[in-house]
């Protein structure tokens, strides 16, 4: 879905728009600007997929905006919007994505919207693509574990071994009683120190052979395993700094992107109790997240977004009664009150529980 953005400073000229883009395939938010200044200011804090403009305005010509916008927001798609042609050089020098003579016909603007949202979705397959090839470690905990390097994917023989690595990592510094007790639960001491200690050795192996040794270090100190590593990257430390930042924030970009890097739970493939508590601590984190960015939307008026995130966060955790109460926010504040009572009752008979009898008026 393309989140757009209308900067004209005729109100007629913003409500047509609207109104054609809402029936454009692929459009998420539309946020719309007759202050170009002011819309300027609010691009920058949060840049939408594509922003159509006009030329003529008052206080800063659409040529001068979008050069300014590009230069805080190259990612973001430009489309000028005029009902004079003498622009046109001008406008592609500065790379645009089309250049749309008023009055706009609603079949030409959806072919412009298709082609952004195709040019998009190269651009992205180029850059996942790139990623994949950086030669750096690269550690995926959502979902299934999976360490990456130079070699490509590392390949866990012992599954003990997989679950050792995945606990330094999330621990880093781990006392030797703690691994006993998290990774071999109710194993005799004297053998569950032999087997960590069998482990380590097959990880330091296991890591040189996909030439990561370098990078990745366990060293032993007393009773103790450190893990240390350079230039590593991992989707469950980068989610915990974005998350903070986010919600520190209040970014409507930075919290979209939270939610997008949270899709999974942690360590699927690892079924220890210790994981389940590291389980517990991100989808805490994630509540959050998207509680913020769900607020963050209905304060703009973006009824129909927030309310399609609260559902997926409900479905998500179908029994989390923060994500239900999100979503019968949401559906109140749309003036739809069938299906917040729907989506309550739906609730509370999957509890099987009759606690909540009654909503409360939010």
């Amino acid at each position: 879905m393309l989140n757009v953005a209308v900067v004209d400073d005729e109100h007629w000229a913003l409500e047509e728009m609207k109104e054609y883009l809402s029936s454009c395939e692929g459009i998420g938010s539309i946020q719309l600007y007759d202050d170009p200044l002011e819309g300027l200011a609010a691009i920058k804090r949060e840049p939408p997929d594509v922003v159509f403009i006009d030329i003529y305005m008052p206080q800063i010509s659409g040529l001068m905006f979008a050069e300014e916008m590009l230069a805080y927001c190259p990612g973001t798609a430009t489309v000028f919007v005029t009902a004079f042609d003498n622009h046109a050089l001008q406008a592609y020098e500065l790379n645009v994505e089309d250049y749309i003579l008023k009055p706009v016909a609603p079949q030409r603007l959806q072919r412009t919207v298709e082609r952004v949202r195709q040019r998009r979705i190269g651009r992205n397959k180029l850059a996942a693509e790139a990623v994949k090839q950086k030669d750096r470690v690269d550690v995926q905990c959502f979902g299934k574990l999976n360490l990456y390097g130079t070699a490509g994917p590392v390949k866990w023989k012992v599954l003990k071994t997989k679950e050792l690595f995945a606990y330094l990592w999330t621990n880093r510094e781990c006392r030797v009683e703690n691994i006993m007790d998290d990774v071999f639960p109710g194993m005799e001491d004297t053998k569950a120190r032999a087997y960590i200690h069998t482990c380590v050795y097959q990880l330091r192996q296991l890591l040189k052979r996909n030439g990561l040794d370098g990078r990745v270090r366990i060293k032993s100190l007393r009773e103790k395993y450190i893990l240390t590593a350079e230039h590593m990257s991992s989707d469950m430390l980068e989610f915990q700094q974005l998350a903070k930042r986010a919600v520190d924030m209040g970014s409507l970009f930075l919290l979209r992107q939270a939610v997008n890097l949270y899709k999974e739970e942690v360590l699927t493939d690892i079924q220890s109790v210790w994981v389940y508590r590291l389980r517990e601590h991100y989808r805490l984190i994630g509540g959050l997240v998207m509680e913020r960015l769900v607020e963050e939307l209905l304060n703009q008026g973006d009824i129909l977004v927030a309310t399609d995130y609260a559902l997926e966060y409900l479905n998500k955790e179908p029994y989390d009664e923060g994500a239900l109460w999100l979503v019968v926010r949401c559906y109140k504040r749309g003036g739809n009150r069938v299906k917040a009572d729907t989506v309550f009752k739906q609730f509370c008979k999957r509890q099987g529980s009759l606690e909540l009898v009654r909503m409360p008026s939010l």
